[in-house]
């Protein structure tokens, strides 16, 4: 028996409301992480108002979806003709247009934090080039793909329509590209960091090795829910309807995701256990760094950050290996001059 639109409905905005209880927890934690010590470190304000935008967002497609529910089975769907099924199966309904709007623009907001980490790294336009375009793309086709749904008189009870189905399947389309273009650009700077700098890091499991597995697991989660949305959508199973709920809330998961745990991996205390337990300790590169010749080969000038912590709250600004924590360690520079230097300040 074919799956009912009223049923997908039931069922996407129940298992919506478990995700979205679990994006509201990560959200606590990863709010706390970026503002704590603000006294001590600077607050990057852009991520904090990123989280807060995804949430409220989140918030909204979940009370919308709440009101489809009450809408589709209660007030207009029993008087249709085709029943609530053709309700939920309207894409000109305001809800349906409203809901598709919010995660839209919660699909540009991370496309846009991940290309910025992936500008943050590498320090150059010009490899995030190929992504910004992505995201102007995926900005055009957000406007159409809303308009031409609210629009489609003719076939609106059928999204899976021509007319509106390659629109759908463009925006699917995009956004996977752009996710996994920038989150394999970031991932490979990381890589590429950890192994040029391994002979300045300390600990007995390199953190960088840990922040590349977070980053490609977070990215993975987000691409493997867009490529299930892709496939049924393309295979016109109403499956997709809610597939495109879940979205919303993992949206917020996995932006919060990588600043949790490279957070808590960098907390001081959580550090201490780990190094007494033999687990992973927070990276710091060398202080023997001095006592190294300043020489080395392949030396990397621009790393991630002086520890973790710093990577999440300033999202991997550009740093250098530092003689002590806070001074900038220049290749053949005099030992007065690297005791002399100016803390590095992301």
């Amino acid at each position: 028996m074919p799956l009912g639109l009223a049923e997908a409905a039931i069922i996407s905005t129940t298992v919506e409301g478990m995700l979205y209880g679990l994006s509201v927890v990560m959200f606590v934690l990863s709010f706390w992480i970026l503002v704590r010590d603000r006294k001590k470190q600077k607050v990057n304000w852009g991520l904090v108002f990123a989280a807060i935008s995804l949430l409220l967002m989140s918030t909204a497609e979940y009370a919308v979806n709440i009101l489809r529910l009450i809408e589709g089975l209660l007030l207009k769907g029993p008087s249709m003709p085709m029943g609530e099924d053709f309700y939920f199966a309207d894409v000109t309904q305001p809800t349906f247009t409203a809901k598709g709007v919010l995660y839209n623009l919660q699909t540009l907001v991370l496309d846009g934090v991940v290309i910025y980490r992936c500008y943050m790294v590498w320090q150059s336009w010009w490899i995030v080039a190929v992504p910004i375009l992505g995201w102007l793309g995926l900005l055009g086709l957000t406007v159409g793909v809303n308009y031409t749904l609210s629009h489609a008189v003719l076939t609106a009870g059928n999204i899976f329509a021509t007319d509106t189905g390659r629109w759908v399947t463009a925006v699917y389309a995009t956004t996977l590209a752009v996710n996994i273009l920038a989150t394999a650009l970031l991932a490979f700077r990381i890589w590429y960091i950890q192994r040029k700098s391994q002979q300045y890091m300390t600990g007995r499991h390199d953190s960088l090795h840990l922040v590349v597995r977070i980053v490609l697991e977070s990215g993975a989660i987000y691409s493997a829910t867009v490529i299930c949305g892709l496939v049924t959508f393309l295979l016109n199973n109403p499956g997709v309807y809610i597939i495109l709920d879940l979205l919303s809330p993992i949206i917020c998961i996995v932006f919060n995701l990588i600043i949790v745990r490279v957070g808590f991996l960098s907390d001081a205390r959580m550090t201490g256990m780990a190094s007494e337990t033999g687990g992973p300790s927070t990276l710091r590169f060398a202080d023997r760094a001095s006592r190294m010749q300043s020489s080395a080969p392949g030396y990397e000038q621009k790393s991630m950050a002086i520890e973790l912590t710093q990577y999440v709250e300033t999202d991997a600004d550009a740093a250098s290996v530092t003689d002590k924590p806070g001074a900038m360690y220049r290749p053949g520079a005099r030992s007065e001059d690297r005791a002399s230097a100016k803390p590095f300040c992301p």
